[in-house]
């Protein structure tokens, strides 16, 4: 059996990730400040982040996504020794192919949603 080892793989066309490789790829994902105003720390396919009010951020995709039927996962942290846990969430009826919207809430209830500092959000799918 072979090793295969480089630095880039790229279509034959000369553009982006080979067919084969994009169910298996991180077709969008973004660790922002979600605290104040919000700042995107790194990112790959995610243009600019939407604070839509306490807890409620939208990740806009920098490139459309081919549909809107992809898995979204995330983690949050609200202060620096974990003041609590807290629940990460989507709104049901907001994954579009332009971008996500989604909740972070305090973990003793679902309905008090809370700004986070560290926010990130995982996309795989939609190609």
């Amino acid at each position: 059996m072979s090793t295969v080892k480089c630095t880039n793989i790229e279509a034959l066309a000369g553009g982006g990730a080979p067919d084969n490789l994009l169910p298996i790829t991180c077709s969008a994902w973004v660790n922002f400040n979600g605290t104040g105003t919000v700042a995107i720390r790194d990112s790959y396919n995610v243009s600019s982040i939407t604070d839509g009010g306490v807890g409620i951020y939208t990740a806009n995709f920098a490139t459309n996504l081919a549909n809107a039927n992809y898995s979204l996962s995330g983690i949050v942290r609200r202060g620096s020794v974990n003041i609590d846990n807290n629940l990460f969430m989507p709104l049901a009826g907001t994954y579009s192919v332009s971008g996500v919207q989604v909740n972070a809430a305090a973990s003793s209830s679902a309905a008090i949603l809370v700004d986070c500092d560290i926010v990130c959000i995982h996309i795989f799918g939609g190609q």
